[in-house]
């Protein structure tokens, strides 16, 4: 091994968006790989590397000659393919699954136009990465990492260069962190001497990446001129690919470090509310949608819908560049931005209504031999007499389903199953204000795992039914037969949340409680800055209402306000529910401060936290630093603790036991340290309304709070009927997984066709066997830790583990 080799990278790095909208960053694409090809006519040796799918998608469209050229540059091997996915994402608030269809999506491309994959991750510029990625690389063919954020300053117990990283499973990649910058010297070539002494201190070869960056260009004229006059034996023009083969070739030992790399840009945890919650919806309506459209495959011979997902993914992933969904962009930017999350929910919307009505359509909802037509009975029921109007639920879940679900139904006496059994109902406001209609009906629907279940709703006819468990809400009191909130009529705040099946305590002070916090000194992405906890404020002046009591739910409206603003949420408990339910409008009108929700919880001292991650979780110290999180995090103190669960919030920090989860930033667009005059634009101004639900526990186990945030993040879906003939029964289930802790994470159509791909990942963080029951096919598998697994289905028969990007 010899410490003073030089791989030069010449690169660069290109933000399709940030200080500029698309159309000048896909302009600025071309002329940087137009520069690329011409600096490999002048320089015999140089080699480019650069990643993003989506970029070469572009360039093949818009300059199909160019294309062609660059095709040629990759077979001599000094064009590198780099990254396999299809931008340079944000590395912490995208879904799991959304990481998978980067490298499913992207690799693919690359395979089929080029012939190659790419062989190593490159995300230079994301603002830190969280601890999945090294499983979720492996399981995709790629061993090894190029990564800059955090640097040396930023977190610096962290090896300078080279070291392994290895994800809960036991998965692990050889990770590069660049020392300096991707576009050190700028035009200019990278002054040698403090690579010279890096590589004393670090006993490592270097790679040196040079070439202008950000707004692209590459390596210029005169920084490959200067490199010419270095190369040697043992400076040379290379690519990452090259220097981990030397590495593992001459068998140098490296560090492991476990865990995330954190921390750079806090503040894009939560810069930008609108974008992030776009980004979560697309998410979750795509992988639903994709769902349904298998499973109405499989049960009705509905068609396919595979491209239009792979093009709404397209959009997804697009605008998961790490610029633009960490909320750092300009204004003008985030217009494209939502189209593009536009394009891909009506999508998702389309394939869903289409695979769901395929299968309602084909059941016999007729429930007895009545020749009475079916008829409308107001405005909204199809009944036959005697048997009330069909409506089937579904759920796109790999787990059974008791959940409340609103029909737009203003009149309902009475709802039973198909076996006639009666359910409780309670009218509950609707979203209209139509004359004397302002009510819709709502009831529990059991509902089977990736399956469906009917029920009957009659205008008229009344049932007796039992309700031993009904919730109630009285006073500053909402309680059930788990759970009792006690509400302070001041603050509106939880003065009182009691487990009722243990009798503690959860809070050890008021929860749900809106504080202020100074938001002045951070840019938008919060340089140096890894605490949010100047307070300044608290939303007060709160009024306390009951809005809802019946067998079905009950529910207490807290409106508070601070300043300008004003924070509605409405607290609702179900019947048998372990969580309370929170739907919020928060109307936000400030400047340079952000607003947190804080949950102190009650128990031991040392109180950790759990952050999940994509397909996974992570637990970390409670020291108040600011971390990202997927659908949900906890604070755990001793065994009990408890768990909040998001639809579209990323923003958590943990302190003495106390979890805070941050809802809104008022920060300015794009604001680096910038001059700060009456022109500049606020984020997170006006309306946004999320959900959020509370869930306690006297044992921590992830299992439950990760089934908890999936319903949060994605409720069952209805679809009013009519009496007809079918094939289909009135209920059906998808899928059987003995072991509670694996989940199916995605259900699609294979790539190659032939057969269908399935994905599942283990949820409670221990090593897991389960039979799996699949649409008909049965099989075993066995997981590590956290260990996501994907599957091949061919349709005729067995199956195979499979990587992620669905090549061999």
């Amino acid at each position: 091994m010899d410490k003073d080799k030089r791989f030069l990278i010449g690169n660069a790095h290109i933000d399709p968006v940030w200080l500029w909208k698309l159309p000048e960053g896909l302009a600025e694409i071309k002329a940087t790989f137009r520069s690329a090809l011409d600096r490999m006519k002048e320089f015999d040796g140089y080699i480019f590397t650069c990643a993003c799918a989506s970029y070469y998608q572009w360039v093949e469209r818009s300059a199909p000659s160019m294309f062609e050229e660059i095709r040629g540059r990759i077979r001599e091997g000094r064009w590198v393919i780099a990254g396999g996915m299809w931008v340079q994402p944000d590395c912490n608030l995208p879904s799991g699954e959304a990481f998978a269809r980067h490298l499913l999506y992207s690799q693919r491309y690359f395979k089929e136009k080029f012939g190659i994959t790419a062989l190593f991750g490159y995300n230079v510029d994301s603002f830190g990465h969280n601890g999945m990625l090294p499983q979720l690389f492996r399981k995709s063919g790629i061993e090894s990492y190029v990564m800059m954020r955090p640097d040396r300053r930023e977190k610096p117990d962290l090896p300078d260069t080279a070291f392994n990283w290895e994800s809960p499973d036991g998965s692990s990649v050889t990770v590069y962190r660049i020392p300096f910058a991707y576009c050190d010297g700028g035009s200019n070539f990278p002054e040698m001497e403090r690579y010279n002494e890096l590589a004393g201190e670090q006993g490592l070869p270097l790679m040196v990446f040079y070439g202008i960056g950000n707004h692209g260009g590459g390596p210029s004229v005169r920084a490959l001129e200067a490199a010419e006059k270095l190369i040697g034996s043992d400076i040379f023009y290379s690519s990452p690919d090259k220097y981990f083969e030397y590495l593992k070739a001459n068998g140098i030992p490296l560090r492991t470090v476990h865990g995330d790399l954190q921390h750079h840009a806090s503040g894009c945890y939560a810069a930008n509310s609108r974008i992030k919650q776009l980004n979560r919806r697309s998410e979750n309506a795509l992988v639903a949608a994709e769902s349904y459209n298998v499973l109405s495959g499989r049960l009705t011979g509905c068609a396919p819908m595979q491209r239009e997902i792979a093009n709404a993914w397209e959009r997804v992933m697009f605008n998961q560049f790490h610029d633009i969904l960490a909320g750092c962009s300009i204004r003008d930017a985030y217009d494209d931005a939502e189209s593009a999350f536009g394009y891909a929910i009506e999508t998702a919307n389309e394939v869903r209504s289409f695979s769901i009505q395929n299968i309602s359509w084909d059941i016999d909802t007729r429930r007895g031999l009545s020749n009475a037509p079916v008829q409308k009975n107001g405005w909204t029921l199809w009944e036959r007499s005697g048997e009330g109007a069909p409506v089937v639920v579904f759920n796109p879940h790999s787990f059974p389903v008791k959940r409340i679900v609103r029909i737009n139904v203003s009149e309902a006496a009475g709802i039973c199953d198909a076996n006639g059994i009666p359910q409780p109902v309670q009218l509950v406001r609707g979203p209209q204000t139509n004359g004397d209609s302002l009510e819709n009906a709502a009831f529990i629907a059991d509902i089977p795992a990736l399956g469906y279940n009917t029920y009957y709703i009659y205008k008229d006819e009344r049932f007796d039914f039992e309700a031993p468990n009904a919730p109630k809400a009285e006073g500053c009191v909402l309680e059930n037969q788990y759970l009792r909130a006690e509400f302070d009529p001041e603050t509106g705040c939880i003065a009182k949340l009691t487990d009722k099946r243990d009798g503690r305590t959860v809070n050890s002070a008021p929860f749900a409680r809106p504080i202020v916090i100074d938001d002045t000194e951070p840019d938008t992405w919060s340089h140096n800055i890894f605490t949010f906890d100047n307070q300044i404020g608290e939303f007060g002046g709160a009024t306390v209402t009951v809005t809802e009591n019946g067998p079905v739910r009950a529910s207490i409206r807290v409106v508070s306000r601070y300043g300008d603003s004003e924070l509605r949420q409405d607290f609702s408990l179900c019947a048998d529910s372990v969580s309370i339910n929170v739907n919020c409008l928060l109307r936000f009108n400030e400047h340079l401060k952000l607003v947190k929700l804080a949950f102190p919880v009650s128990g031991e001292d040392g109180a950790s936290a759990i952050y999940s991650m994509p397909y996974g979780f992570l637990e970390k110290p409670a020291n108040g630093e600011e971390e990202p999180a997927q659908r949900w995090a906890a604070v755990r103190a001793g065994e009990c603790g408890a768990a909040i669960s998001s639809d579209c919030k990323h923003s958590f920090c943990v302190k003495d036991g106390e979890l805070r989860m941050n809802i809104a930033r008022g920060c300015i667009f794009a604001d680096h340290y910038g001059h700060r005059d009456t022109m500049v634009e606020y984020q997170d101004q006006g309306d946004q309304r999320f959900s959020y639900s509370i869930t306690p526990f006297a044992h921590f186990c992830a299992a439950d709070i990760v089934r908890e945030a999936a319903l949060v993040n994605c409720e069952p879906d209805v679809v009013q009927e009519t009496h007809h003939a079918g094939l289909l029964p009135t209920a059906c289930s998808g899928v059987s997984i003995s072991s509670p802790s694996v989940q199916l994470g995605a259900l699609k159509y294979a790539e190659d066709g032939g057969g269908i791909v399935a994905r599942f990942y283990e949820t409670n963080g221990e090593a897991a066997t389960a039979d799996i029951s699949l649409l008909g096919r049965s099989f075993t598998l066995s997981f590590a830790p956290q260990e996501i697994k994907t599957v091949l289905l061919p349709d005729s028969g067995g199956m195979r583990e499979i990587l992620i990007t669905e090549l061999d």
